[in-house]
C-alpha cells in the first residue's frame, strides 16, 4: 500500500531544535487529497518532535538523530544506544540521552 513521505522543512537534512511553522498545514492538504499513510521527517530529533508530528501525521522519521547515535557509539554499545535513543524518542526515560 506505501505511504507519502512529507518534508518538514526545506533544504538539507539534519536535526534541528524546532519543527518547521507549516507541516501541520502541509499534512491537513495531503490528507484533503489522500487515503495514504503519511510520514514525515527531515529535522526530526527529539520527542517533542516526534510527538508534534504524531498529532498530524502517521509515523515520524528519524534520520540524522539516529545517525549521530550510530556515529558516537562504540560497536559494544552500538544496540544499546539506538534502543536508548528510540525509547527516548517515544517519550521514555528523559534521562537517557
Amino acid at each position: 500500500r506505501g505511504f507519502l513521505y512529507g518534508i518538514s522543512r526545506l533544504g538539507v537534512t539534519g536535526a534541528t531544535d524546532t519543527i518547521s511553522d507549516g507541516v501541520e498545514e502541509l499534512v491537513g492538504r495531503i490528507r484533503g487529497l489522500t487515503n495514504m499513510p503519511i510520514a514525515v521527517g527531515f529535522g526530526i530529533s527529539r520527542p517533542e518532535h516526534v510527538a508534534a508530528v504524531g498529532r498530524w501525521a502517521d509515523a515520524a522519521v528519524v534520520g540524522s538523530g539516529l545517525v549521530d547515535v550510530i556515529a558516537r557509539a562504540s560497536s559494544a554499545e552500538l544496540l544499546g544506544d539506538v534502543e536508548r535513543y528510540v525509547r527516548w524518542l517515544r517519550g521514555g526515560s528523559p534521562g537517557s540521552m
